[in-house]
């Protein structure tokens, strides 16, 4: 088996009880690594994984989750990223991976949806200090995802912003 994590796209199961079984993984994945905050509704939060990244063992090596709101500062709808990885999995470009697969994924979605249901783009915040200060990553774009800086949130995070290709500028 190789080494390199693969990953799995929930949002295309079509298999309900696969659904299940990988939804429950996830589930025990994040409790044991305790990657949720205390008032996180996890039972919610797994109903918008997108991504599971497994190891060559088949073991959850980390989860990209998504959902869709109006951020305030750009008053679009954008796709809200989340990204965890599980700390024996980092300094894999596993992050980076996630990123560019859910960037891929939801930009192909987006172009499906009526175009008034459309968002403007993906927007993550960047908590992770090692992301934060790499000198690989102290870019205003990041080359191998094409998010840009836009910013820092109040607790330090980066907020990072994806436009997708053709997003028009609609003011709420």
């Amino acid at each position: 088996m190789s080494d390199e994590p693969v990953l799995q796209c929930l949002w295309d199961l079509a298999d309900p009880a696969l659904l299940a079984r990988e939804r429950a993984a996830v589930l025990q994945f994040w409790a044991h690594e305790r990657a949720l905050p205390p008032d996180a509704d996890a039972a919610a939060r797994v109903r918008e994984v997108l991504y599971v990244a497994r190891d060559g063992a088949g073991r959850i090596a980390g989860v990209c989750t998504v959902y869709k709101a109006v951020h305030p500062r750009l008053e679009h709808a954008m796709f809200h990223l989340r990204a965890f990885v599980a700390p024996g999995a980092r300094r894999q470009r596993l992050a980076f991976r996630l990123a560019l697969a859910a960037r891929e994924h939801l930009e192909a979605f987006n172009a499906r949806l009526p175009e008034a249901e459309r968002a403007l783009g993906v927007l993550m915040e960047v908590e992770a200090e090692a992301l934060k200060h790499s000198p690989l990553t102290r870019q205003a774009r990041w080359p191998q995802t094409q998010f840009s800086f836009m910013g820092r949130t109040a607790s330090g995070a980066h907020l990072r912003v994806y436009y997708f290709v053709d997003a028009p500028l609609r003011f709420i």
